[in-house]
């Protein structure tokens, strides 16, 4: 197979309307078969790649559950916290009843 020069593809020669459009069409098949294999490529993630994601889910996921329990017992001690201050002000109001009822 020998390589033809440049100009003997141009539309001038005569060459691209004959065997010249088979290897135009052939080009851009394997172009368009190359792009698809590369994008098919990339689309496969490897096991290892899927091992690691999910390892990151699992660890994202521990991580969420951290933070609610967090936030639940933040809840349940401000909760406690409020209990504890209502009836401390109750206290002192009913202290400050019986010290104007002293008069």
């Amino acid at each position: 197979m020998s390589i033809l020069p440049l100009r003997c593809l141009t539309p001038k020669s005569g060459n691209l309307r004959a065997g010249g459009m088979r290897n135009k069409i052939a080009m851009k098949l394997l172009s368009v078969l190359t792009t698809a294999a590369a994008f098919m490529l990339a689309a496969c993630d490897s096991e290892q790649e899927q091992a690691r994601e999910q390892a990151l889910e699992n660890r994202a996921e521990r991580l969420e559950d951290q933070a609610k329990v967090t936030q639940d017992a933040a809840k349940a001690e401000a909760d406690a916290t409020k209990r504890a201050a209502d009836a401390q002000a109750e206290a002192l109001k009913e202290q400050a009843d019986r010290t104007r009822e002293q008069k």
